[in-house]
């Protein structure tokens, strides 16, 4: 069974900040979880796995700032920064103790935010961590992909 979504628009330090929630949320109240995206992309791709989960919990899936639907600041934000807006944004919207969800370069936010900011985390579910701090070459990136490469789907 799967749930419909509705946007949402949250104005949070002068950017308006867009996420994909509940259209209905569950009737019992449930901890938030929260769909933290990766780079180049927005949570658009988080839409499968939110709709499982809206039937039982209260889900939100945010374009972080610069991504997808939401404002583009005026600079590129840091892993940190992107941590604080996503912080920011929670709190706007009251989620406290929320299970953070993390794909790809959404799982250095979601830990730089609950390292920063534990009243907001309840617990993390990271999936796909991004680059090995010791192996950020290309070459090396390009060697690993290719070594990954034959056992992938197309």
């Amino acid at each position: 069974m799967t749930a419909e979504l509705a946007g949402q628009w949250t104005l949070v330090s002068g950017l308006s900040i867009f996420a994909r929630v509940n259209a209905k949320p569950p009737s019992a109240p449930s901890t938030p979880i929260v769909l933290v995206h990766g780079q180049v992309i927005s949570s658009l791709y988080m839409v499968p796995t939110a709709k499982l989960l809206a039937p039982v919990f209260r889900v939100f899936a945010p374009d972080l700032p610069g991504f997808g639907l939401s404002d583009k600041p005026a600079s590129v934000l840091s892993v940190p920064q992107l941590a604080d807006a996503l912080g920011m944004w929670m709190e706007v919207n009251a989620l406290d103790r929320a299970v953070l969800v993390g794909n790809s370069l959404g799982c250095q936010i979601a830990v730089d935010l609950a390292v920063r900011r534990p009243d907001l985390a309840g617990c993390l579910v990271l999936s796909g961590p991004t680059i090995d701090p010791h192996a950020r070459s290309a070459l090396i990136q390009i060697a690993r992909w290719l070594a990954d490469w034959p056992g992938e789907r197309p």
